[in-house]
């Protein structure tokens, strides 16, 4: 459900997901880029909990490394990381796959 017909009581609860194994196959691809390793890994737990594919990256080379690698769907990316932030990972995420 898209962002902006959420229920606003149900913000925060998973969905029930009752679909089978085509389902899984339609979930994003989502990279996750932390330079902080237990929030990368607990978002990465949460992700594939939920049955998302994921991979994970400590800073920016890493995660454009990733991303060359095999195509995330979706990048989560923390902001504020030492070398590359996360708004220069995203526009050079978008020179690669705009």
């Amino acid at each position: 459900m898209p962002v902006a017909q959420q229920d606003p009581d149900r913000i925060g609860i998973a969905p029930d997901r009752t679909g089978g194994p085509e389902e899984a196959a339609t979930r994003a691809r989502i990279l996750v880029v932390d330079d902080d390793q237990s929030a990368r890994g607990a978002i990465e737990t949460l992700l594939r909990a939920d049955g998302y594919v994921t991979s994970t990256a400590a800073n920016g080379e890493a995660a454009l490394a990733e991303a060359r690698r095999a195509l995330p769907d979706v990048v989560l990316t923390d902001r504020r990381m030492p070398a590359m932030d996360g708004a220069e990972l995203c526009r050079r995420l978008h020179e690669i796959d705009p």
